[in-house]
């Protein structure tokens, strides 16, 4: 939990509003989900402690889909998570475990982009507003100062042993993860077909347009405008950049 919170403090203070749509050219697409599983499975945070990391990084820019993959993966896939599992059940087995939680958190992520993206990411931005102001900013420093005193609490009692103990397990379990996986598998025949598919999802997506209420939706085709004052609903187009 410390580990999380201060992750959280460091996005905030450190990196710009927009730096994944204006510095890494992330708004969408499959690639910073990529990025977010390859970071989430070491890193290994607890689902209550990666929440506001990912809130964080919303809020920093990143697409709702790529901070779900993030919020799936780091849990459901730790290092020591993958040794057990690899030991126990096999490599065969292992490739089946990871394979899974990566696919289905991507899938999972492009759906939610395509769908309620930027309602998500509205609703990120709209309660960081919020609690800077009025009785929830005081509600806020209070539950902090009492976080923080249950966090003394808790380490004057048992020290930082179980933390140092869960940090070298999942260390040790990802120095020695080269046993159970390596590259060679990320070119089997399973992986190029879940990676088949979930390019084909994406780029299925891209064709996609949800106009909002409240809102109308237009289409260009090679250039031209061959759809306006779409009302609120689902719309399919051209893949970019011949349809927007």
């Amino acid at each position: 939990m410390i580990l999380g919170f201060l992750l959280t403090a460091l996005i905030s203070a450190s990196i710009p509003d927009d730096f994944f749509t204006r510095v890494m050219g992330w708004e969408q697409g499959i690639l910073p989900m990529i990025v977010m599983a390859a970071i989430g499975v070491p890193l290994y945070l607890c689902a209550s402690a990666s929440t506001p990391v990912a809130a964080a990084l919303i809020a920093k820019g990143l697409s709702p889909g790529a901070a779900l993959v993030f919020l799936l993966c780091g849990p459901g896939a730790s290092a020591v998570s993958i040794a057990v599992v690899g030991r126990m059940l096999g490599r065969r087995r292992l490739k089946i475990y990871i394979g899974s939680i990566v696919f289905v958190s991507i899938a999972a992520g492009l759906a939610l982009d395509t769908f309620a993206g930027d309602a998500v990411r509205a609703t990120v931005l709209a309660a960081s507003e919020d609690a800077e102001s009025g009785l929830l900013a005081g509600a806020k420093t209070a539950a902090a100062v009492a976080f923080l005193l249950l966090i003394v609490t808790s380490l004057l009692r048992t020290g930082f042993r179980d933390g140092l103990r869960d940090l070298r397990s999942n260390v040790g379990a990802l120095a020695g993860g080269d046993s159970f996986l390596s590259w060679r598998d990320l070119f089997s025949g399973p992986f190029l077909a879940a990676a088949a598919v979930l390019l084909a999802f994406s780029l299925a997506r891209s064709t996609l347009l949800v106009v909002e209420t409240g809102e109308q939706g237009i289409v260009r085709s090679f250039g031209r405008v061959t759809g306006s004052g779409l009302e609120p609903g689902l719309y399919v187009h051209l893949p970019p950049p011949f349809g927007r």
